[in-house]
């Protein structure tokens, strides 16, 4: 098979795989594309080797791969610290054996404790327009919620 071109599916999927390679974790996939559980433990097959229990839950406009007792930065969440908050909308979950939600798993969801409010590194945004003398930089610190995963409910 041809690296640039892929004629059927099952070449476009392989392709994908050997791209994506060691982040085919962060990839959901819907059952319409992976019908047969094959292709699911290719894909899903070496995702995980040290944690028993995974979920990939989407907060705000990301997904992320979380198991319990990780630290992960998501987009802010109203709240305190040491607030518990829930987050609903599970993708997908690893508990022995592999559920895909579609699009999220019923049932599911994953708890967890607000360890800090903080702001993301500045980014600088600089407008210049050539021949009119004007310039603009303005600055902008996305405020962030830094959480720590306490249960997930399969």
């Amino acid at each position: 098979m041809s690296p640039r071109f892929a004629t059927t599916e099952a070449q476009c999927l392989l392709f994908l795989i050997d791209i994506v390679g060691s982040l085919a974790k962060y990839i959901t996939l819907s059952s319409k594309i992976l019908p047969s559980t094959a292709w699911k433990s290719l894909i899903f097959s070496n995702v995980d080797k040290g944690a028993t229990m995974f979920a990939i839950v989407k907060a705000g406009a990301h997904q992320y791969r979380v198991s319990q007792g990780d630290e992960v930065t998501i987009d802010f969440v109203a709240g305190n610290v040491g607030d518990k908050i829930t987050l609903n909308e599970v993708l997908l979950v690893k508990s022995g054996d592999l559920k895909i939600g579609q699009p999220t798993v019923k049932g599911a969801s994953v708890e967890a404790v607000i360890k800090q409010q903080t702001r993301n590194p500045k980014v600088t945004v600089f407008k210049y327009r050539r021949t009119k003398n004007s310039k603009v930089t303005r600055g902008h610190k996305q405020p962030v919620t830094v959480i720590e995963v306490s249960q997930i409910k399969a």
